[in-house]
């Protein structure tokens, strides 16, 4: 009887183990905004120098679950403009998501809480910082 007790006791610990590590896996579903503020010193290849002060409000929202993340990519200041996210990978804390109606790609790394991305985003061969935050879970 003594026995059996110990191993109920050590199997309830071992599923609790795997329960916590399962909790705790991060995930990239959820509602992300941020700021992208062009580098005006470097402007577009298009455009030529941008005007002081760019400030686009962005929303990203992502759904599914590893491997199968999907999700939308909004820029708020530009009319609401909304397009398809492309592929969206999380290895380890880094995270890779491409936007191909903007021809651009965000590379960041993921907080170890998983409230912020913090990263560049890369259009026409040009970097700028971008932070996300996330705003509500999905």
């Amino acid at each position: 009887m003594r026995f059996c007790k110990s191993c109920a006791l050590a199997l309830v610990l071992v599923l609790a183990v795997f329960a916590a590590g399962a909790q705790q896996a991060p995930t990239l579903a959820g509602r992300w905004e941020g700021v992208l503020t062009p580098d005006v010193r470097s402007g577009s290849r298009e455009l030529g120098p941008r005007r002081e002060g760019v400030r686009l409000a962005t929303v990203m929202v992502i759904t599914g679950t590893p491997g199968a993340y999907a999700g939308t990519f909004t820029s708020v200041t530009q009319n609401n403009f909304r397009t398809e996210l492309g592929k969206v990978e999380l290895d380890g804390a880094a995270v890779y998501i491409s936007v191909p109606g903007w021809g651009g790609r965000y590379e960041g790394k993921l907080s170890d809480d998983g409230s912020k991305m913090e990263g560049r985003w890369i259009q026409n061969g040009l970097r700028t910082l971008f932070v996300l935050t996330r705003v509500a879970a999905q």
